[in-house]
C-alpha cells in the first residue's frame, strides 16, 4: 500500500454495546455498559495511532449493536476526536439508533455534534412480530422513536424485516413508516444465522419459519408497495426517496476507501482489507492489533467491482455482461440495459447470489 494515497474516504465505528441480542443478530454486540468507559478508551487509541492515509473524509457511519444504548457523551467525543484527526467535509454522517434508547436529548447532542442522519432499527411496527424476533421494544415504542427523530433530522432511515408476517402486515408498516415522512426504508428478509438463538431452535425443529418462496413472495410484494409509494430501489435491500440514498453505504458498493475503527470493524485503504479483533477483551487490550490483513491483487479488486456494482441499481458497463454472450443469454431476462449501463432487474436481485456465481466462474 502507498502512503500517498489521496482519495477521500468514508469512516465506520462500531459500537458492540446493546441491551439485549435479538433472536436473529449475529452482529459483534454485548450487554457491558459497565465496560463503555473501557471499550471508548481503546477505541480512541485506535483513532489516534491510524496513519491517516486517506486525510479527507466525506461520510461516517456508527453502527452497531446499538450506539444509542450509551450515553452520548461517549458518542460525541468520539466524534469530535475524528474531526480532528481527520479533515472532514462531511457530505452525510449516520448514527443508528433502536427505539426503546431514543431521546430527545441524546437526538440533540447527535445534530449539535454534526450527524445529520438517523436509522432506526424498527423492524416492524407489529409486537407479535416484535416479541418473535426478540426485541426490546414494541409497537407503540417504535412509532414515537420515529415520531421524535423527525422532529430532529429530516433524513432519517427505518429497517424494516420479513418474517413471514401477512402482506397486510407490511402494507400497514410501510404506508405507516412513509406517511411520518420517512426518507429511506431498508427492507430484508429473515436470515437464520449459525450462533444465534434462532438457529439453535431451529436445527432443533424448535421454530416455524416460512419458506425460501413464501418470504420471496413478500419480499416482492413489499418492493411493490415501496415503488408505489415513491421509494426508489437503488440496492438489494436498500429504498429511498429521490435524493436521500444512503451516501456511506454506496461507497461501499463503489469500492471507496474506508476505515473502520473498534471492535470487528473491517477497513479498505488502496489495495489493502484489514480488520479488528472480534473478541471483546482482545480488542480492549490492543486495539492496534489487526485479526487479519490482506492485500488485494488487480484481478481481485477488478472482480469485486463488478461484483459489488451489480448490488446497485447504477450497475456496470454492459460491456462487463455483453462480453460473455452465452452468460447473458442464459440470464438476459434477469438484466436491465439503459444507455452504456447494465444492472440487475427485481428478479435479478432475487437471484443475485446464483447469477454471481455463474459470473465468475
Amino acid at each position: 500500500m502507498t502512503n500517498n494515497f489521496t482519495e477521500r474516504a468514508g469512516i465506520y465505528v462500531h459500537i458492540p454495546f446493546c441491551k439485549r441480542k435479538c433472536n436473529y443478530c449475529d452482529f459483534k454486540s454485548f450487554p457491558y455498559p459497565e465496560r463503555s468507559e473501557e471499550y471508548f478508551n481503546a477505541l480512541k487509541k485506535e483513532i489516534l495511532n491510524t496513519d491517516a492515509v486517506c486525510k479527507t473524509i466525506d461520510t461516517v457511519y456508527f453502527g452497531g449493536g446499538t450506539p444509542s444504548f450509551v450515553d452520548e457523551r461517549y458518542i460525541v467525543d468520539v466524534f469530535n476526536l475524528l474531526r480532528n484527526k481527520f479533515d472532514f467535509d462531511l457530505s452525510e454522517a449516520t448514527i443508528e439508533a433502536n427505539p426503546e434508547s431514543i431521546t430527545k436529548s441524546k437526538l440533540l447532542a447527535y445534530k449539535s455534534a454534526g450527524f445529520d442522519r438517523l436509522s432506526i432499527g424498527v423492524q416492524s411496527l407489529s409486537d407479535d412480530v416484535l416479541k418473535f424476533l426478540g426485541r426490546v421494544h414494541d409497537s407503540d415504542m417504535a412509532k414515537s422513536a420515529v415520531k421524535t427523530a423527525l422532529e430532529f433530522f429530516d433524513n432519517v432511515s427505518c429497517d424494516i424485516m420479513l418474517v413471514g408476517q401477512s402482506a397486510e402486515s407490511v402494507a400497514k408498516d410501510i404506508e405507516y413508516l412513509s406517511a411520518s415522512g420517512v426518507k429511506h426504508l431498508s427492507c430484508y428478509m429473515l436470515q437464520i444465522e449459525e450462533g444465534t438463538p434462532f438457529y439453535d431452535r431451529y436445527i432443533k425443529n424448535d421454530i416455524k419459519l416460512p419458506t425460501d418462496d413464501e418470504l420471496a413472495d413478500l419480499f416482492s410484494f413489499a418492493i411493490a408497495k415501496l415503488k408505489s409509494l415513491g421509494y426508489k430501489r437503488y440496492e438489494v435491500s436498500n429504498f429511498c426517496k429521490r435524493g436521500y440514498e444512503a451516501k456511506h453505504n454506496l461507497g461501499y458498493w463503489v469500492r471507496k476507501p474506508y476505515y473502520g475503527f473498534g471492535l470487528s470493524a473491517h477497513s479498505l485503504i488502496g489495495n489493502e482489507r484489514y480488520g479488528n479483533q472480534s473478541a471483546f477483551d482482545e480488542y480492549v487490550s490492543d486495539p492496534l492489533k489487526r485479526e487479519f490483513k490482506e492485500v488485494l491483487s488487480e484481478s481481485d479488486i477488478e472482480l469485486e467491482k463488478i461484483m459489488l456494482a451489480l448490488r446497485t441499481s447504477h450497475g456496470v458497463l454492459k460491456e462487463e455482461i455483453l462480453n460473455k454472450p452465452d452468460f447473458y443469454d442464459k440470464y438476459k431476462n434477469y438484466f436491465y440495459i439503459k444507455g452504456d449501463r447494465i444492472s440487475l432487474n427485481d428478479k435479478g436481485f432475487m437471484i443475485m447470489n446464483k447469477i454471481l456465481v455463474d459470473l465468475f466462474q
